[in-house]
């Protein structure tokens, strides 16, 4: 098995750059300089791999694009521009194990959970006199939301998935328990319910940590899964988690959909937990902005059909869309990141708007006479400029105009995949017929493959895996 969880990388940045009690909690030991046996020492080091927990998903976010590509290219909205073979593999439904995008989102959240691991554990091995007691306990709180929300992303997305264990290197390998399905639920589970004791907030100086907030929702959204993918009835528990979220009084949705993208407002309160990249070296030129690209070439466009079904009305439609130049024929640009400085711009793991809308899900499963379903998704319509929903709907027809809402709302945002999983391959072949495609969507594209390259280093460890059925 090759060593990727490396507790710092070379040419890592920090993820966070606001989260340490000290200044100098942000420099980085250089990696040929750890002793990775022995890294957590003290309070400076413990921030340091904490830190190194959150930066997990930067170069997959902010570098070569990959969660984005596995998370919202197979999706209504967002149409590739063909240029590379693994994006255009996703665009169209034939991805394979062989696909480089998968196999870079797998490392980053495997080993975003390896650093995780070493966090949780070594930590409390430090002393009163190494470490601030209270601020230990929290750092730990915090790698356990963060383990519990790379766990999910995982699941989510491959569903096979093993339980990591650390050695005393600070890497990980694979246990010898693969782990069954409730096992990996119940990890994450139990690690989003710890991580309610996380405080509500952190005031300016600490705005981007994980709170008590965001273990709610995400608590909500494991339970959400499980219940719209039928392993189990937990519709209620989401509602009870979102609930929390929304009457705890943390949270406000922005008056202006496109003030969300604005780096101004990178700490709006909207949020509840965001992806945020490096200041100086996180680039998404590509990412719905020329940058040195020309239009053509750009990484994405926006999907005509997709365009077609915004009201005319709607002001998300003339912020999300930018007319391409290079041709009559060219689709347009999608734009929802291209009109700022995207080194500054945040990626939305969760926020109110997302919250509300899972919240009318829950509510039209549970009841649907429950009027409280309406409340969500006609507040992100009025903030659209768009008329309410009338309760006199069906309950399967609130679930195709909610699931439309959320592709609209909520596109690039890496919950497209997540959503159409959730919904069942039924509805997946409907949303992808409206998109104007000719997909042949069958039942082994509600879970990815597992990574080629990683079933061959399983071959020379204690457990050797088998792909997901029809890869």
């Amino acid at each position: 098995m090759k060593k990727i969880f490396k507790l710092l990388l070379p040419g890592l940045c920090l993820f966070l750059l606001s989260n340490c009690t000290q200044e100098d909690d942000l420099e980085i030991t250089p990696p040929n300089q750890i002793d990775f046996k022995n890294f957590i020492t003290d309070q400076h080091t413990a921030h340091q791999a904490l830190n190194s927990v959150y930066a997990a998903l930067n170069d997959v976010a902010f570098s070569n694009y990959s969660l984005q590509m596995v998370c919202d290219f197979p999706a209504l909205s967002v149409s590739d521009n063909k240029a590379d073979e693994f994006g255009r593999e996703l665009d169209e439904y034939t991805w394979d194990a062989q696909n480089r995008a998968l196999n870079n989102v797998w490392e980053a959240l495997a080993e975003g959970i390896g650093r995780a691991n070493v966090v949780i554990n070594k930590i409390p091995e430090l002393s009163e006199n190494e470490i601030d007691l209270e601020q230990a306990e929290r750092m730990v709180l915090e790698a356990r939301f963060l383990r519990g929300y790379y766990y999910f992303m995982l699941k989510g997305l491959f569903d096979k998935v093993p339980l990591f264990e650390p050695n005393q290197t600070g890497n990980s390998t694979y246990s010898s328990n693969v782990g069954t399905d409730e096992e990996v639920w119940q990890l994450i589970i139990n690690d989003l319910i710890a991580a309610e004791k996380l405080p509500a907030n952190y005031g300016d100086v600490e705005k981007f940590r994980a709170t008590k907030g965001a273990a709610n929702a995400m608590l909500g959204q494991v339970y959400l899964h499980r219940s719209g993918t039928g392993i189990a009835n937990e519709w209620s528990l989401a509602a009870k988690k979102f609930r929390q979220v929304i009457n705890s009084g943390r949270y406000i949705m922005m008056e202006n959909y496109a003030d969300l993208f604005e780096s101004t407002n990178a700490n709006n309160y909207e949020t509840v937990f965001a992806i945020y990249p490096d200041q100086e070296n996180a680039g998404l030129g590509s990412l719905g902005k020329s940058g040195s690209y020309a239009p053509g070439t750009m990484l994405w466009f926006s999907n005509p059909s997709f365009e077609q079904l915004f009201d005319q009305n709607d002001s998300r439609k003339t912020m999300l869309f930018s007319l391409n130049e290079t041709g009559e024929n060219s689709p347009n640009i999608f734009q929802k990141y291209g009109h700022e400085d995207l080194n500054q711009s945040p990626l939305y793991a969760i926020r109110l708007a997302d919250v509300w809308l899972m919240y009318a899900e829950a509510i039209n499963e549970i009841d649907v006479n429950d009027r409280s379903r309406l409340t969500g998704i006609n507040l992100v319509r009025a903030r659209a400029g768009l008329s309410p929903i009338k309760n006199s709907i069906s309950q399967e027809e609130f679930r195709e105009v909610l699931m439309l809402e959320r592709e609209k709302e909520l596109c690039l945002e890496q919950k497209s995949i997540f959503d159409y999983r959730r919904f069942g391959l039924e509805k997946m072949q409907w949303i992808t017929k409206k998109s104007g495609a000719k997909l042949d969507i069958e039942s082994k594209h509600l879970v990815y493959p597992i990574p080629q390259s990683v079933l061959d280093e399983s071959k020379s460890s204690a457990v050797v895996w088998e792909q997901n059925p029809g890869y």
